[in-house]
């Protein structure tokens, strides 16, 4: 899927724009544009959460995605950065029913509109997100895209060539994208009863910090190059899932390894995480 440049407008306006949602089935749902102004492409989904939209914005597993809202009122809590999942937000595009105007929490720190501008979404509001999420129940995840601002001076069947055009999330990785850089060890405040390797295919961050509660020493890394030899890789961590010159660090000793849950298709995502079940584990402690 592919983006194009978009404007980010003042936070407070006076009236709404208009916003289209188009799938790559036909389907136009005319709305209010939320967010940033421009033009998204992505897979659209669709998320039932009645609360933590803002952790879904920030789920790396949503990455490449167009997230559709099923809950109506969305952003009435605002938004601030201690709900942030990960250390952006990855959806493409967001679509809801009815945005919230103000945000009503002591906790906010910024209204939800604030941060789709400041993350480069493109939103659209003012849908019905119920019909939207029965028919993607249905059919399953369709291309779409969102257009706002100087893209509506396109046709409508012009835009949805452009949505018909956009490749398929089959075969689709974004691994590079929302992995670590570079490994991760987390502590326990007490002695450690295990040691965890923690594949990062798009880990959220609470998970991370999950483990150190359960008196688990975690080490997040990236999942290792496959072996020349072999369809799975003895070591990790390394520094780049695509880096065949860098030489093979050396093997994580574990108790466990899991991997989490990442974006794009499932097969990609598979080869991703059994890349690294061939890693050496240790024994656990016994008391």
């Amino acid at each position: 899927m592919t983006s194009t440049a978009s404007t980010r407008p003042p936070a407070s306006r006076a009236r709404r724009e208009k916003a289209l949602l188009i799938l790559e089935d036909g389907t136009v749902l005319r709305g209010s544009a939320y967010g940033a102004r421009g033009t998204r492409f992505g897979e659209v989904v669709f998320t039932t959460g009645m609360t933590g939209y803002q952790e879904t914005l920030s789920d790396p597993s949503y990455a490449g995605q167009i997230v559709v809202q099923t809950s109506p009122h969305i952003g009435n809590t605002g938004a601030n950065a201690q709900d942030m999942e990960s250390r952006k937000v990855w959806v493409r595009g967001y679509a809801v029913r009815d945005a919230s105007r103000i945000a009503s929490s002591y906790r906010a720190e910024q209204t939800l509109d604030d941060l789709l501008i400041s993350s480069d979404v493109v939103g659209i509001s003012d849908i019905d997100t119920r019909m939207l999420t029965r028919l993607l129940r249905d059919a399953g995840s369709l291309r779409g895209g969102i257009f706002s601002g100087d893209a509506l001076s396109t046709p409508e069947q012009e835009l949805l060539a452009q949505v018909r055009e956009q490749p398929s999330m089959t075969g689709a990785s974004f691994l590079d994208e929302v992995t670590i850089a570079q490994p991760v060890v987390l502590e326990p405040e007490g002695e450690a009863v295990a040691t965890v390797a923690a594949v990062d295919l798009g880990i959220k961050g609470p998970r991370r910090a999950a483990c150190s509660h359960v008196d688990c020493a975690c080490t997040c890394c990236r999942p290792a190059p496959r072996s020349r030899t072999s369809s799975h890789s003895p070591r990790m961590p390394c520094s780049s899932p695509t880096d065949r010159a860098t030489p093979p660090p050396r093997p994580l000793r574990s108790t466990c390894c899991a991997a989490s849950s990442t974006p794009g298709s499932r097969s990609s995502a598979s080869a991703s995480a059994t890349s690294c079940w061939d890693a050496p584990l240790a024994s656990a402690p016994t008391s």
